[in-house]
């Protein structure tokens, strides 16, 4: 699950640099393009979520007889998700 997590963040980084560049390698000019890559950026957000949910009920799962605790790879996927969910939400509503 940690790989696929670091895939969608590393996605989502080249999504924020090509929102911050001036002369952007993604082009949003026409409208479907940018629904494409706005539904996109919700979705990767909703999957890094529930990846680091997953990985902290199968962790659990398997290290019930000890003491365990969440740490920073959960906290750090899940609050990363969230972020990007409400961002992306805004700039998707902020263009209609």
């Amino acid at each position: 699950m940690q790989v696929l997590i670091l895939i969608l963040l590393i996605l989502q980084i080249a999504m924020a640099i090509n929102n911050l560049l001036p002369k952007s390698f993604i082009p949003e000019d026409s409208p479907a393009a940018f629904l494409r890559t706005s539904m996109f950026g919700i979705i990767s957000s909703i999957l890094i979520w529930s990846f680091a949910i997953i990985g902290l009920i199968s962790f659990g799962v398997t290290y019930d007889y000890t003491d365990w605790w969440m740490d920073i790879g959960f906290y750090g996927p899940v609050v990363a998700g969230i972020i990007n969910m409400i961002l992306y939400i805004l700039k998707h509503l902020n263009k209609l």
